[in-house]
């Protein structure tokens, strides 16, 4: 297996001969990065970098993907970069030449979350005389969201929204003069406005979560429960975990919790493990998906989580959403709100949203007790 180099940079520019590379991978959380995988494999791509970025907000970590955990393929890639993302140089020189040079036999592939390009970066990229193949990755729920509707909750003044997204359709038809091709590669196509699930991107998921996942856990039927970081407060999580958890103590099934690994307060596990000694709560870098490879549940219970998406297309389990709870009892902020509406509006075809603990137990009831 090749050595891969690894090391800590400012900005993309630092990487050096970037040009002999097949393909460029650009991504901030575990997610984006086994969709990237899954890209890699289904494509037979091996000669190439990883870019890991920064959380551009405050976090607990600085980066969301640790050097374990992408070290595990090391032979795919031939340089490893922690990039700070320190603002990155304008490479104007690069746009020009290679606007009329450019070997057009063997494209450059540029993996990236969101199909949106800077010509800030693309200019680094651009050292070559080689055209880019671009790929837009799944970044989670926003990919999932019109980029117009997403604007306009981020942006409550309707000027700046379409001049955002005038300003964006300029930049990507500029770089389209470098992009040989461009397409999205996720849990969805986008086909009329309409989401239609992609069965190759989620038979490759599925395919890198099981060569991952080394043992399957011996444990009889279970269901699987997300709890979501940073969009309710605690107690109303405790809360409602906690009705829900009285509804169907009866079961005889397991239950596992899954927190965010960002997820440090302990308040949520000591009262609920008090009243039900018999749950598992997991708080690991594990990613949610590979959990589902390791459990293989009956059922997964979530609230505003890709993973209740991802896990439900990816493996063709049934999935129960609580989202629909945040918005009956007004406990998100007016953002959240937003986007939780948004969210359920273009996934109603495909997840049960639920708007009270009752319903929700009735659906598990549903769904593991009567089958």
């Amino acid at each position: 297996m090749k050595k891969a180099i690894i090391q800590t940079i400012d900005n993309i520019s630092e990487i050096s001969n970037i040009s002999q590379y097949d393909f460029i991978v650009s991504v901030l959380t575990s997610w984006q990065f086994d969709v990237a995988l899954a890209y890699l494999r289904s494509h037979r791509l091996n000669n190439g970098v990883l870019i890991v970025e920064t959380v551009p907000f405050s976090d607990v970590v600085r980066y969301r993907l640790s050097e374990e955990q992408v070290l595990k393929y090391e032979g795919l890639f031939s340089g490893i970069y922690f990039c700070q993302n320190r603002k990155q140089p304008y490479q104007i020189g690069n746009l020009i030449k290679c606007l009329f040079s450019r070997d057009k036999k063997k494209p450059m592939y540029w993996l990236r979350p969101l199909p949106r390009i800077s010509l800030r970066l693309l200019s680094n990229i651009v050292t070559s005389q080689r055209e880019i193949h671009y790929v837009a990755l799944d970044e989670g729920l926003t990919s999932y969201m019109p980029y117009i509707d997403t604007l306009k909750i981020l942006y409550p003044n309707t000027f700046k929204v379409y001049s955002i997204w005038f300003v964006q359709k300029a930049l990507n038809a500029i770089s389209s003069l470098y992009i040989k091709e461009q397409e999205e590669f996720g849990l969805f196509h986008s086909v009329h406005s309409q989401l239609e699930p992609n069965k190759e991107a989620c038979a490759a998921l599925e395919q890198v979560y099981k060569e991952r996942v080394q043992s399957k856990k011996e444990t009889k039927e279970c269901i699987l429960f997300f709890k979501d970081y940073l969009v309710i407060p605690d107690e109303q999580a405790i809360r409602i975990f906690d009705a829900i958890l009285e509804g169907i103590k009866d079961s005889g099934v397991n239950i596992i919790i899954k927190k965010h690994p960002s997820d440090t307060d302990c308040s949520f596990d000591d009262v609920l493990l008090s009243k039900y000694p018999n749950i598992r709560i997991i708080n690991s870098v594990i990613s949610g998906e590979e959990l589902v490879a390791t459990y293989e549940p009956e059922l997964i219970v979530g609230g505003f989580s890709t993973v209740v998406i991802s896990s439900s297309f990816i493996y063709s389990i049934p999935t129960i959403s609580f989202s629909g709870i945040y918005l009956q009892d007004r406990i998100v902020s007016p953002l959240h709100e937003k986007q939780i509406k948004l969210f359920m509006n273009q996934l109603d075809d495909y997840i049960p949203f639920c708007r009270s603990t009752s319903e929700v137990c009735e659906k598990i009831e549903k769904n593991i007790i009567t089958k």
